[in-house]
């Protein structure tokens, strides 16, 4: 009698562990969430990739500003041909004069540059109106995040420049096929006019790496045609204090290390030190790089020996 009730308790146990088997095999597995789909790569035309460094999208230019700098391009090629039609190449000396107004307006750009880059650099932007407060803050701007020059389209970056440019050149236009006589002064304005626009480009070019920039526009660079690299990052690098003319770089020498006095017994510094001053003065408040590289604001007011 033992052993058959211990039969029956085996087959009743083989027959639990059997059903038990069934159900777990039977059982949904546990819910894993499918992974995310990766993220889709942007187009190469929206990123330029310098190692392992994503770069924002250009800042595209708007049709108006494309138009602006459109007729600025028209306008000059405009002043070419009345120059040409004028007889402003047609003799050896009147060529020469031409050229040396050119060669002259274009060191005459870069200083400008400097001494305006130096300007809205220090200046406080409350004490100008609107628009230049803007452009101020802009350039100030630029100082934080140096990159973001690069991500703009020529158009867009120089577009508060071809806003005075442009009218500028399309006059030019006009006086070169009517006073053929000005062809020295025309040519002159002309090139300082697109160098100002240019300035803008040089400099963003400037803030780009030899694989970002074109093999001309590095070879532009290590002659000198357009500031070096080299060159304007010393602007960064030493507290802006220095290195402000953008076309070039070459008047920088001038605004550097000119050092003079206004006045017999006065303060002896170069123009920069001497603009800064002036700005204190105006503003009640110190510029900007005075904050930034110690002894400088002693320099500008004090001098050097």
């Amino acid at each position: 009698m033992y052993e058959q009730s211990a039969w029956f308790a085996e087959i009743f146990q083989a027959r639990r562990l059997f059903s038990m088997n069934m159900k777990i095999s039977n059982a949904k597995p546990p819910h894993i969430p499918p992974s995310l789909p990766p993220a889709p790569s942007r187009r190469p035309e929206d990123q330029v990739t310098l190692g392992e460094h994503r770069q924002p999208p250009l800042e595209k230019a708007t049709l108006w500003q494309k138009a602006v700098a459109t007729t600025g391009v028209a306008a000059t090629a405009t002043v070419v041909a009345g120059l040409a039609y004028g007889g402003a190449f047609s003799s050896m000396g009147a060529g020469l004069a031409v050229a040396g107004s050119m060669v002259g307006a274009y060191f005459l750009a870069d200083i400008s540059t400097g001494l305006v880059h130096h300007f809205l650099d220090n200046v406080d932007p409350k004490k100008l109106p609107g628009g230049l407060a803007r452009i101020a803050d802009d350039f100030q701007n630029h100082h934080d995040h140096p990159r973001d020059v690069v991500h703009r389209e020529f158009a867009n970056h120089t577009a508060d420049t071809q806003r005075i440019t442009t009218p500028m050149l399309a006059g030019l236009a006009a006086l070169a096929w009517t006073l053929p006589q000005l062809a020295p002064l025309t040519a002159g304005l002309t090139v300082f006019a697109n160098c100002a626009n240019l300035a803008q480009e040089f400099h963003r070019r400037a803030h780009m790496s030899d694989a970002e920039n074109p093999a001309l526009v590095n070879l532009c660079q290590k002659v000198g045609l357009m500031v070096p690299r080299r060159l304007h990052l010393q602007h960064h690098g030493a507290g802006h204090k220095s290195h402000y003319a953008l076309l070039n770089g070459a008047t920088n020498k001038i605004l550097d290390d000119v050092h003079f006095r206004l006045t017999p017994g006065g303060v002896k510094s170069n123009l920069l030190r001497k603009m800064e001053v002036a700005l204190y003065h105006w503003q009640g408040s110190e510029p900007n790089n005075w904050a930034e590289t110690p002894g400088l604001k002693e320099q500008a007011l004090r001098g050097i020996k």
